[in-house]
């Protein structure tokens, strides 16, 4: 049978037809068997009933005798306006049922309980706005095997219309045609476009100001699909897309972009709208209303004009393809609010491959340093890839989520810096492929991709448009060139430099540490040991400033948050120059303007570093006068201004200062490599904040540091340290191996005579050819392996090793003097188990070795744990006295240092013994920590 094809008049037929069948099985005594079967046999019946007469909405429901729950279904709302928890239960019900029909009500179950046939009754109910409803309601009863009443099930239906009288309808006609009309004129009134789309995508309704925009009659708009009428055909796709995903509930319950139009003309418009999505009584969207306003003559093209503008003189002045590039790379990231970009040459050597060049702009916020190591080590051919793709194609390509044809190699790198996606551009120079951009993004962005490779092309017509054009195709060459030298040779050279001076700092610092644990030489000796190590150690910094300057140029600087207090901080700098100033008799002041947090949190070894440099400048420039240090604070920034009575700077030189190797003619007769400032201002920038100065000749200079902060919390224990030495292994019954593999003979002295001094075995080898048989013969414990040997890398010998053990049985720690951090992530991935670099404390590769084989020392010394009451000690010395103490403790005047902590005895007995306990076991490093 047809359920669909049945009238109402055979509804009920079926149902009481159903019903005699039930009262033949009560006979037979198989009603627990057909129960089931019969209820469900009647619920299809009404649903089918429900959805098939007329379109009319019905309800279905039922009732727990016993309980005296009602459970409904889903239409529920469309009938009653309530929903099902309002009318849970049969009090609940009859509460919005008319009290006149009640009886009728209670009448009508009551003869469904007589017999299993289908009840009909119509009754009333209150809407939750007081309005009167009419419905029509069909009851049937349920038994159990007793004969008793179980249940009662039904369906209503909405038959107010039906109800009404002729009055009553005309008043509501004429109620919902003037509010018809009344919203009519105000939508027509509105400048804004509006237009209602269904859930098919059908156009429903635009006022005036939609059809004066589309240049249609609303009559020509009305009811046609929306997106192939009106939408220009290469976004037509994507315009659809989006509409259905708003129709599935998958973007935001108001969304904002920005698409063209199709006007009767053919003419198309940019369009920025506005949406919002209407729901059913069941939650699900069932239309769009959208605002628009036409942006085709606004912001875009002029921010595209002044871009274009601004680059435009660039390129007349430049004499360098680079900044040309940057220039481009820079423009576009700030159009797009994109946080990276890059540029790609062909490489001249082999016509199918990309080479990635050295220019970067990158969002100073942000840390990138994956993603950029990732590149640099990653081969871009022709086709391949995001960049390799747009180069084959010639024409710009989209990688959303990364997919892209020929897999992008790169995802993981730049899904860990937050990246989602990238967008690639050919630059094409005399119909030939010069550059390739690429740019990264981390969220989805209006961006018109059309409007930027139209930027583009402005862009290379202005490139070719050059008159020096065989200047610029030669500097592009020579730009080509430098590329694909520029990633190794930056390489080569920092790895040399850092390997050249580490390597025999290294051996200088590591024998100064031997001699030092001597207890049978001299104070003069040990004050000569203390010399080497200070002087090796100044070198050391030195070369670390200019690594780190390179760390920030390139992005790799990291900052280090920790909490201090400022106030405590600037009084100790102010002492640190005291001998300073006081020899060239200047005054130094300290000036504190306002409250400040008992803590704050921030770098403070950057902040120290930057305030150092800016306070000796100011004390080197000045020749009488004062030098004041003045920290002020507003709102969550400090601004901390070094002052000074010196020279000044003239006023073109106010910005070059800031320069690499930049200095004024004073600066270049006191002496200096002229980094200084160039770093403080660029650590500054690192931590959002910035360097300001203003000067005069002859009047003195005024330097602003600012950096954000946030308040911290009070720190009770400030630092605990281990100042223990070792002077043996505490298992003295196993003999630990050690294989030593380094081909510079004085650090395989060194740490063959450090080592087993201690304890351990060892046994040297020259370069990485032996490695392996040393290694089968021998079985060490534990290998400390040179990566750059001459030889057989340790990066090669360690694969070796590795691919000879069924499990990684020995441990290997990599030694490089290298300045390269990419390094250590490298030989970690090939099978190494930890990583130092030189040069290194012997205490430092003590613990290395004892997280590596699980070694344990015998320890000789003593244990400090810095209090906040031992450093409030310190702290209330003298000024004068700290400084002093300062100054012996830098230079390393042992003598000084005795006196001096012998001239505080009397006023403080417990501080002296500790300080003349450090004192003579010649502990500076303690010491330096207590003064800070």
């Amino acid at each position: 049978m047809n359920l669909h094809s049945l009238s109402k008049k055979a509804l009920i037929e079926k149902i009481n037809e159903l019903s005699t069948q039930l009262e033949e099985k009560k006979s037979i005594n198989k009603l627990e068997q057909t129960e089931g079967l019969f209820q469900i046999e009647c619920l299809n019946l009404i649903q089918a009933y429900d959805l098939d007469i007329d379109n009319i909405m019905h309800v279905l429901w039922q009732i727990d005798v016993d309980t005296e729950e009602i459970t409904w279904s889903d239409k529920i709302f469309t009938v009653y306006n309530y929903s099902k928890k309002q009318l849970n239960t049969i009090d609940k019900w009859s509460k919005i049922i008319h009290p006149d029909d009640l009886k009728g009500i209670h009448k009508a179950l009551e003869l469904a309980s007589s017999s299993a046939k289908v009840r009909s009754i119509e009754f009333r109910i209150f809407l939750p706005n007081g309005v009167i409803r009419h419905l029509s309601c069909a009851i049937l009863a349920i038994f159990n095997k007793n004969g008793e009443t179980i249940k009662y099930i039904g369906s209503n239906k909405n038959i107010t219309k039906e109800k009404k009288t002729p009055e009553e309808t005309s008043i509501l006609n004429n109620s919902l045609l003037k509010h018809k009309k009344n919203t009519t004129d105000y939508l027509n009134a509105v400048q804004t476009t509006i237009v209602l789309l269904d859930e098919k995508g059908i156009l429903k309704m635009i006022n005036k100001a939609g059809c004066e925009l589309f240049e249609y009659h609303r009559e020509e708009m009305i009811d046609k699909d929306y997106v192939s009428n009106f939408i220009p055909k290469e976004e037509r796709e994507k315009t659809r897309m989006t509409f259905e995903q708003a129709i599935k509930g998958n973007l935001n319950s108001v969304g904002y972009f920005e698409n063209m139009i199709l006007c009767r003309d053919g003419r198309k418009k940019k369009i920025a709208w506005k949406s919002s999505y209407l729901r059913d009584e069941k939650g699900r969207i069932n239309a769009c209303i959208s605002s628009g306003e036409d942006i085709t003559k606004r912001s875009i093209k002029d921010l595209h004009m002044n871009l274009l503008k601004e680059f435009t003189e660039k390129v007349n002045k430049s004499k360098n393809i680079n900044e040309v590039l940057f220039d481009v790379i820079k423009s576009v990231c700030e159009y797009t609010n994109w946080p990276l970009g890059h540029a790609y040459l062909p490489d001249n050597k082999n016509d199918k491959n990309l080479i990635p060049s050295n220019i970067w702009n990158i969002n100073s916020k942000e840390n990138f340093n994956e993603l950029i190591n990732t590149t640099v080590q990653t081969e871009f051919l022709i086709g391949k890839g995001l960049p390799g793709l747009a180069w084959e194609e010639q024409e710009s390509v989209l990688a959303k989520n990364f997919q892209v044809k020929g897999g992008f190699k790169r995802k993981q790198a730049a899904e860990n810096c937050g990246l989602i996606g990238a967008f690639a551009i050919p630059i094409i120079l005399h119909n030939k492929i010069a550059i390739i951009l690429e740019f990264f993004y981390k969220k989805e962005e209006t961006v018109d991709t059309n409007l930027l490779d139209e930027f583009i092309n402005n862009i290379q017509e202005q490139l070719e448009a050059l008159e020096d054009r065989e200047r610029f195709q030669n500097q592009l060459n020579i730009a080509k060139v430098q590329a694909e030298k520029a990633n190794q040779a930056k390489s080569t050279f920092l790895a040399n430099m850092s390997h050249e001076i580490r390597t025999p700092l290294n051996v200088i610092l590591g024998h100064a540490q031997i001699l030092g644990k001597d207890k049978n030489i001299t104070k003069e000796q040990k004050s000569s040991i203390v010399s080497i190590n200070k002087s090796g150690q100044h070198l050391l910094g030195l070369v670390n400033d200019i690594l780190n300057m390179e760390k920030i140029e390139t992005g790799k600087m990291q900052l280090v948050n920790n909490s201090f207090n400022l106030t405590s901080f600037l009084v100790e700098l102010v002492e640190l120059f005291q001998y300073e100033t006081y020899k060239k008799k200047l005054i130094i002041n300290l000036k504190e303007n306002g409250t400040f947090p008992t803590l704050i949190k921030g770098d403070q070894n950057k902040i120290r570093q930057i305030l150092i440099n800016l306070i000796s400048n100011a004390i080197k420039f000045t020749k009488r006068g004062e030098v004041s240090i003045i920290p002020t604070i507003k709102k969550d920034t400090i601004y901390i201004t070094v002052s000074d009575t010196g020279y000044g700077i003239p006023t073109d030189k106010l910005e070059r200062i800031f320069e690499s190797f930049e200095q004024t003619d004073i600066g270049m007769l006191k002496g200096g490599t002229g980094l200084g400032l160039s770093i403080s201002r660029k650590l500054a920038r690192l931590m959002d904040g910035d360097i300001a100065v203003k000067s005069e000749l002859d009047k003195g200079a005024n330097f602003v540091f600012s950096f954000p902060y946030k308040e911290a919390e009070e720190i009770r224990i400030i630092k605990n340290r281990n100042y223990s030495q070792v002077i043996n292994i505490e298992d003295t019954s196993t003999v630990y191996k050690i294989l030593i593999i380094d081909d510079i003979e004085e650090n395989c002295k060194l740490l063959k005579e450090f080592l087993e001094s201690i304890g351990f075995k060892t046994r040297i080898v020259a370069h990485g050819q032996e490695t392996i048989s040393v290694f089968k013969e021998w079985q060490p414990h534990l290998i400390l392996m040179e990566i750059t040997l001459s030889i057989l890398s340790g990066l090669v010998s360690t694969k070796a090793i590795r691919k000879l053990e069924s499990r990684k049985k020995v441990k290997i720690i990599g030694i490089s003097a290298s300045a390269l951090d990419e390094e250590r992530v490298i030989f970690l991935r090939n099978g190494a188990n930890s990583f130092i670099k030189k040069p290194f404390e012997l205490s430092e590769l003590l613990d290395e070795i004892k997280a590596c084989i699980k070694v344990e020392y015998v320890m000789e010394g003593s244990e400090i744990t810095i209090t906040s009451d031992l450093t409030s000690q310190v702290s209330n010395l003298k000024s004068s006295k700290k400084s002093a103490f300062r100054k012996a403790i830098i230079e390393g005047d042992i003598e000084l240092l005795e006196s001096l902590t012998h001239s505080i005895r009397k006023t403080n007995e417990n501080l002296s013994k500790t300080l003349e306990k450090h004192t003579a076991s010649y502990e500076l490093d303690i010491l330096k920590e207590l003064f800070n």
